[in-house]
Protein backbone atom coordinates (compact mmCIF):
# COMPACT_ATOMS: atom_id res chain seq x y z
CA UNK A 1 0.00 0.00 0.00
CA UNK A 2 1.34 3.42 -1.00
CA UNK A 3 0.54 6.98 0.02
CA UNK A 4 -0.94 7.61 -3.44
CA UNK A 5 -3.60 4.90 -3.06
CA UNK A 6 -7.15 6.05 -2.64
CA UNK A 7 -9.25 5.41 0.45
CA UNK A 8 -11.30 2.81 -1.42
CA UNK A 9 -8.14 0.93 -2.47
CA UNK A 10 -6.87 0.96 1.11
CA UNK A 11 -10.16 -0.37 2.47
CA UNK A 12 -10.28 -3.09 -0.21
CA UNK A 13 -6.73 -4.04 0.75
CA UNK A 14 -7.73 -4.44 4.39
CA UNK A 15 -11.10 -6.14 3.92
CA UNK A 16 -10.24 -8.49 1.06
CA UNK A 17 -9.80 -12.13 2.17
CA UNK A 18 -6.10 -12.76 2.47
CA UNK A 19 -5.26 -9.39 0.91
CA UNK A 20 -4.59 -7.39 4.04
CA UNK A 21 -1.98 -7.89 6.69
CA UNK A 22 -4.50 -8.05 9.57
CA UNK A 23 -6.86 -10.83 8.47
CA UNK A 24 -5.71 -13.08 11.34
CA UNK A 25 -6.26 -10.48 14.03
CA UNK A 26 -9.54 -10.37 15.92
CA UNK A 27 -12.06 -8.14 14.19
CA UNK A 28 -13.17 -6.59 17.47
CA UNK A 29 -9.76 -4.92 17.87
CA UNK A 30 -10.68 -2.67 14.94
CA UNK A 31 -13.29 -1.07 17.15
CA UNK A 32 -11.03 -0.33 20.07
CA UNK A 33 -10.56 3.36 20.68
CA UNK A 34 -6.88 3.79 19.87
CA UNK A 35 -6.86 1.27 17.04
CA UNK A 36 -9.86 2.80 15.29
CA UNK A 37 -8.44 6.28 15.74
CA UNK A 38 -5.15 5.26 14.17
CA UNK A 39 -6.84 3.82 11.10
CA UNK A 40 -9.11 6.87 10.81
CA UNK A 41 -6.05 9.12 10.81
CA UNK A 42 -4.43 6.88 8.20
CA UNK A 43 -7.44 7.10 5.85
CA UNK A 44 -7.70 10.86 6.39
CA UNK A 45 -4.06 11.31 5.36
CA UNK A 46 -4.62 9.15 2.28
CA UNK A 47 -7.65 11.19 1.34
CA UNK A 48 -5.73 14.45 1.76
CA UNK A 49 -2.86 13.17 -0.39
CA UNK A 50 -0.37 13.24 2.47
CA UNK A 51 2.29 10.66 3.22
CA UNK A 52 0.47 7.93 5.15
CA UNK A 53 1.75 4.91 7.03
CA UNK A 54 -0.25 1.96 8.28
CA UNK A 55 -0.63 1.80 12.08
CA UNK A 56 1.77 -0.60 13.74
CA UNK A 57 1.61 -2.23 17.13
CA UNK A 58 3.64 -0.45 19.76
CA UNK A 59 6.89 -2.00 20.85
CA UNK A 60 8.29 -1.84 24.35
CA UNK A 61 11.15 0.62 24.58
CA UNK A 62 10.34 2.17 21.19
CA UNK A 63 7.27 4.23 22.08
CA UNK A 64 5.65 6.23 24.87
CA UNK A 65 4.35 4.06 27.70
CA UNK A 66 0.63 4.78 27.87
CA UNK A 67 -2.72 3.00 27.79
CA UNK A 68 -6.36 4.03 27.59
CA UNK A 69 -8.89 2.93 30.23
CA UNK A 70 -12.63 3.13 29.58
CA UNK A 71 -14.85 4.85 32.12
CA UNK A 72 -16.44 1.58 33.27
CA UNK A 73 -13.04 0.04 34.09
CA UNK A 74 -11.86 2.45 36.80
CA UNK A 75 -13.25 4.50 39.66
CA UNK A 76 -12.15 7.76 41.31
CA UNK A 77 -12.71 8.22 45.03
CA UNK A 78 -11.21 11.48 46.27
CA UNK A 79 -7.45 11.18 45.83
CA UNK A 80 -7.64 7.44 45.08
CA UNK A 81 -8.07 5.90 41.63
CA UNK A 82 -8.77 2.19 41.19
CA UNK A 83 -7.29 0.81 37.99
CA UNK A 84 -7.82 -2.68 36.53
CA UNK A 85 -5.11 -5.23 37.45
CA UNK A 86 -3.37 -2.56 39.55
CA UNK A 87 -5.83 -1.74 42.30
CA UNK A 88 -5.98 1.44 44.36
CA UNK A 89 -3.38 4.08 43.53
CA UNK A 90 -2.93 7.34 45.42
CA UNK A 91 -3.03 10.55 43.35
CA UNK A 92 -1.35 13.84 44.21
CA UNK A 93 -4.67 15.71 43.95
CA UNK A 94 -8.36 14.96 43.63
CA UNK A 95 -10.34 15.45 40.43
CA UNK A 96 -11.02 19.17 40.03
CA UNK A 97 -13.92 18.93 37.57
CA UNK A 98 -17.51 17.88 38.12
CA UNK A 99 -19.15 16.01 35.29
CA UNK A 100 -19.39 12.69 33.50
CA UNK A 101 -16.10 10.78 33.31
CA UNK A 102 -15.50 9.58 29.75
CA UNK A 103 -12.19 7.78 30.14
CA UNK A 104 -8.61 8.05 31.29
CA UNK A 105 -5.11 7.71 29.84
CA UNK A 106 -2.35 6.35 32.06
CA UNK A 107 1.15 7.32 30.92
CA UNK A 108 4.72 7.32 32.14
CA UNK A 109 7.28 10.13 31.82
CA UNK A 110 10.76 9.22 33.08
CA UNK A 111 10.12 7.46 36.42
CA UNK A 112 6.77 9.11 37.17
CA UNK A 113 3.28 7.96 36.26
CA UNK A 114 0.40 10.25 35.28
CA UNK A 115 -3.30 9.79 34.63
CA UNK A 116 -5.27 12.17 32.40
CA UNK A 117 -9.01 11.85 33.04
CA UNK A 118 -11.47 13.01 30.39
CA UNK A 119 -14.51 14.74 31.89
CA UNK A 120 -17.58 16.12 30.12
CA UNK A 121 -18.17 19.37 32.03
CA UNK A 122 -21.02 21.89 31.69
CA UNK A 123 -20.49 25.15 29.81
CA UNK A 124 -20.45 27.19 33.03
CA UNK A 125 -17.36 25.29 34.14
CA UNK A 126 -15.68 25.16 30.74
CA UNK A 127 -15.78 28.86 29.83
CA UNK A 128 -13.79 31.51 31.72
CA UNK A 129 -14.16 35.27 31.98
CA UNK A 130 -11.53 37.60 30.59
CA UNK A 131 -9.85 40.15 32.85
CA UNK A 132 -9.30 42.66 29.99
CA UNK A 133 -10.52 43.24 26.45
CA UNK A 134 -7.44 44.39 24.55
CA UNK A 135 -6.28 43.50 21.04
CA UNK A 136 -2.67 42.41 20.62
CA UNK A 137 -0.35 40.93 18.02
CA UNK A 138 2.26 38.30 18.86
CA UNK A 139 5.54 37.83 17.00
CA UNK A 140 7.23 34.52 17.85
CA UNK A 141 11.00 34.23 17.63
CA UNK A 142 13.95 32.16 18.86
CA UNK A 143 15.49 34.99 20.94
CA UNK A 144 12.38 36.50 22.52
CA UNK A 145 9.71 33.82 22.63
CA UNK A 146 6.95 36.38 22.10
CA UNK A 147 7.13 40.06 21.20
CA UNK A 148 3.78 41.77 21.70
CA UNK A 149 2.48 44.67 19.64
CA UNK A 150 2.80 46.83 22.76
CA UNK A 151 6.58 46.43 22.55
CA UNK A 152 6.87 43.99 25.44
CA UNK A 153 9.34 41.16 24.83
CA UNK A 154 8.76 37.93 26.73
CA UNK A 155 11.90 35.83 27.06
CA UNK A 156 11.72 32.05 26.99
CA UNK A 157 13.43 30.02 29.75
CA UNK A 158 15.19 27.84 27.11
CA UNK A 159 15.55 24.79 29.36
CA UNK A 160 17.25 22.67 26.70
CA UNK A 161 20.07 25.18 26.32
CA UNK A 162 20.53 25.35 30.09
CA UNK A 163 20.63 21.56 30.47
CA UNK A 164 22.58 20.76 27.29
CA UNK A 165 25.92 20.21 29.04
CA UNK A 166 24.39 17.84 31.60
CA UNK A 167 22.48 16.03 28.85
CA UNK A 168 25.72 15.37 26.95
CA UNK A 169 27.43 14.06 30.08
CA UNK A 170 24.59 11.71 30.98
CA UNK A 171 24.21 10.65 27.36
CA UNK A 172 27.87 9.64 27.21
CA UNK A 173 27.45 7.63 30.40
CA UNK A 174 24.58 5.71 28.85
CA UNK A 175 26.56 5.16 25.64
CA UNK A 176 29.55 3.76 27.53
CA UNK A 177 27.36 1.33 29.45
CA UNK A 178 25.69 0.14 26.25
CA UNK A 179 29.07 -0.49 24.63
CA UNK A 180 30.12 -2.48 27.70
CA UNK A 181 26.91 -4.51 27.44
CA UNK A 182 27.70 -5.26 23.79
CA UNK A 183 31.12 -6.62 24.70
CA UNK A 184 29.61 -8.66 27.51
CA UNK A 185 27.08 -10.17 25.07
CA UNK A 186 29.86 -11.13 22.64
CA UNK A 187 29.47 -8.36 20.05
CA UNK A 188 32.18 -6.06 18.77
CA UNK A 189 32.31 -2.50 20.16
CA UNK A 190 30.64 0.18 18.02
CA UNK A 191 29.00 -2.52 15.90
CA UNK A 192 25.40 -2.60 14.76
CA UNK A 193 23.28 -5.10 16.64
CA UNK A 194 21.52 -7.76 14.56
CA UNK A 195 17.75 -7.69 14.51
CA UNK A 196 16.21 -9.34 17.56
CA UNK A 197 19.38 -9.20 19.67
CA UNK A 198 18.93 -8.26 23.33
CA UNK A 199 21.62 -6.84 25.57
CA UNK A 200 22.04 -7.57 29.28
CA UNK A 201 20.91 -4.57 31.31
CA UNK A 202 22.67 -3.99 34.63
CA UNK A 203 21.31 -1.96 37.54
CA UNK A 204 23.80 0.83 36.87
CA UNK A 205 22.62 0.96 33.26
CA UNK A 206 19.01 1.32 34.44
CA UNK A 207 20.06 4.12 36.77
CA UNK A 208 21.79 5.93 33.93
CA UNK A 209 18.72 5.57 31.70
CA UNK A 210 16.52 6.95 34.47
CA UNK A 211 18.83 9.91 35.16
CA UNK A 212 18.87 10.88 31.47
CA UNK A 213 15.10 10.53 31.21
CA UNK A 214 14.55 12.68 34.31
CA UNK A 215 16.67 15.49 32.87
CA UNK A 216 14.76 15.39 29.59
CA UNK A 217 11.46 15.41 31.48
CA UNK A 218 12.59 18.34 33.63
CA UNK A 219 13.35 20.41 30.53
CA UNK A 220 10.01 19.50 28.96
CA UNK A 221 8.10 20.45 32.13
CA UNK A 222 9.79 23.87 32.29
CA UNK A 223 8.92 24.52 28.64
CA UNK A 224 5.31 23.38 29.12
CA UNK A 225 4.91 25.56 32.23
CA UNK A 226 6.13 28.63 30.32
CA UNK A 227 3.89 28.05 27.29
CA UNK A 228 0.82 27.44 29.46
CA UNK A 229 1.35 30.64 31.42
CA UNK A 230 2.03 32.66 28.26
CA UNK A 231 -0.98 31.39 26.31
CA UNK A 232 -3.30 31.72 29.30
CA UNK A 233 -2.24 35.33 29.80
CA UNK A 234 -2.75 36.19 26.12
CA UNK A 235 -6.25 34.69 26.01
CA UNK A 236 -7.30 36.04 29.42
CA UNK A 237 -6.26 39.65 28.76
CA UNK A 238 -7.28 40.08 25.10
CA UNK A 239 -10.46 39.81 23.12
CA UNK A 240 -8.46 39.28 19.91
CA UNK A 241 -4.98 37.83 19.38
CA UNK A 242 -3.12 37.92 16.06
CA UNK A 243 -0.27 35.46 15.55
CA UNK A 244 1.95 34.52 12.62
CA UNK A 245 0.90 31.63 10.42
CA UNK A 246 4.25 29.85 10.70
CA UNK A 247 5.19 26.61 8.96
CA UNK A 248 6.91 25.11 11.98
CA UNK A 249 7.74 21.78 10.32
CA UNK A 250 9.54 23.56 7.51
CA UNK A 251 11.41 25.82 9.93
CA UNK A 252 12.64 22.81 11.90
CA UNK A 253 14.23 21.47 8.71
CA UNK A 254 16.91 24.17 9.14
CA UNK A 255 19.68 22.46 11.13
CA UNK A 256 21.04 25.76 12.41
CA UNK A 257 17.70 26.89 13.88
CA UNK A 258 16.02 23.61 14.79
CA UNK A 259 17.39 23.38 18.34
CA UNK A 260 16.59 27.01 19.22
CA UNK A 261 13.08 26.78 17.75
CA UNK A 262 12.33 23.50 19.50
CA UNK A 263 13.54 24.96 22.80
CA UNK A 264 10.85 27.66 22.57
CA UNK A 265 8.01 25.40 21.45
CA UNK A 266 6.30 27.24 18.59
CA UNK A 267 3.93 24.38 17.87
CA UNK A 268 2.83 24.11 21.51
CA UNK A 269 2.09 27.83 21.69
CA UNK A 270 -0.09 27.72 18.57
CA UNK A 271 -2.07 24.63 19.64
CA UNK A 272 -2.62 25.94 23.18
CA UNK A 273 -3.82 29.30 21.90
CA UNK A 274 -6.35 27.58 19.67
CA UNK A 275 -8.14 25.69 22.44
CA UNK A 276 -7.75 28.32 25.17
CA UNK A 277 -9.20 31.01 22.90
CA UNK A 278 -12.45 29.02 22.87
CA UNK A 279 -12.55 28.89 26.67
CA UNK A 280 -12.06 32.64 27.08
CA UNK A 281 -14.12 33.71 24.07
CA UNK A 282 -11.04 35.22 22.43
CA UNK A 283 -10.82 35.55 18.66
CA UNK A 284 -7.60 34.11 17.23
CA UNK A 285 -6.27 35.26 13.86
CA UNK A 286 -3.33 33.77 11.95
CA UNK A 287 -1.66 36.44 9.82
CA UNK A 288 0.63 35.81 6.85
CA UNK A 289 4.14 37.20 7.18
CA UNK A 290 5.26 40.15 5.07
CA UNK A 291 7.71 38.16 2.95
CA UNK A 292 5.03 35.70 1.89
CA UNK A 293 2.50 38.46 1.35
CA UNK A 294 4.93 40.39 -0.86
CA UNK A 295 5.19 37.41 -3.21
CA UNK A 296 1.44 37.32 -3.80
CA UNK A 297 0.09 39.09 -6.90
CA UNK A 298 -2.02 42.18 -6.36
CA UNK A 299 -5.72 41.35 -6.65
CA UNK A 300 -8.87 43.39 -6.46
CA UNK A 301 -11.70 42.54 -4.08
CA UNK A 302 -13.75 41.16 -6.98
CA UNK A 303 -10.93 38.82 -7.99
CA UNK A 304 -10.44 37.65 -4.41
CA UNK A 305 -14.17 36.97 -4.04
CA UNK A 306 -14.17 35.06 -7.32
CA UNK A 307 -11.27 32.89 -6.09
CA UNK A 308 -13.08 32.19 -2.82
CA UNK A 309 -16.30 31.27 -4.65
CA UNK A 310 -14.38 28.92 -6.95
CA UNK A 311 -12.77 27.14 -3.99
CA UNK A 312 -16.13 26.77 -2.23
CA UNK A 313 -17.75 25.43 -5.40
CA UNK A 314 -14.95 22.89 -5.79
CA UNK A 315 -15.41 21.74 -2.20
CA UNK A 316 -19.17 21.37 -2.66
CA UNK A 317 -18.63 19.35 -5.83
CA UNK A 318 -16.13 17.11 -4.04
CA UNK A 319 -18.57 16.47 -1.20
CA UNK A 320 -21.33 15.62 -3.68
CA UNK A 321 -19.05 13.17 -5.49
CA UNK A 322 -18.20 11.54 -2.17
CA UNK A 323 -21.86 11.19 -1.25
CA UNK A 324 -22.60 9.68 -4.68
CA UNK A 325 -19.72 7.25 -4.24
CA UNK A 326 -20.98 6.11 -0.83
CA UNK A 327 -24.47 5.48 -2.17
Amino acid sequence: MKAGDTVEQARDFLLAPGGGSIEKRPVKRLFQAGYAQAWSRFFADLKAGKEAHEPRYRKKGRCRDSCYVANDKFAVEGEIIRLPKVGAVAMTESLRFDGKILGATVSRTADKWFVAIQVDVPDAQFYHNRTAHDVTGVDLGPKAAATLSTGEAIEAPKPLKAALRRLKIRGRRVSRKLEAAKVQAGFKPNSRLPKGARLPVSNNCKKSFAALARLHAHSAHIRADFTHKLTTRLCRENQAVVIEDLHVKGMLANDKLARALSDVGFGMIRSQLEYKAKRYGTRLFAAMDRAAAADLPEMTMEEIQAEVDAVRAERRARRERERAGRT
